[in-house]
């Protein structure tokens, strides 16, 4: 049995595992150290979350599925690491 959260990503709510959710955060926060510029830094992240919506909305087939790991791994993979770094999975 896995653990599932409920989160708000680009003001979409989505069911997400635990070890998915874990991969997400993580991946948003190497996003947050690479903008540490003010302002800006709030808008580029407003938009990734945006970005990582429409991605988790165009693969799910409904509100109801939760996001796993594979789908985090994949929109990861789409839109790639900061500053060109390797995913690793």
């Amino acid at each position: 049995m896995k653990k599932v959260l409920n989160v708000g990503i680009g003001g979409t709510s989505f069911i997400i595992d635990e070890d998915a959710y874990q991969k997400l955060d993580q991946y948003l926060e190497k996003f947050r150290q690479k903008t540490q510029m003010g302002i800006q830094a709030k808008d580029v992240m407003e938009d990734l979350e945006a970005r990582i919506a429409e991605l988790f909305n165009e693969f799910l087939k409904s509100n109801q599925e939760v996001v796993n790991i594979a789908l985090v791994n994949r929109v990861i993979a789409q839109l790639g690491m900061p500053d060109g770094e390797v995913n690793d999975e």
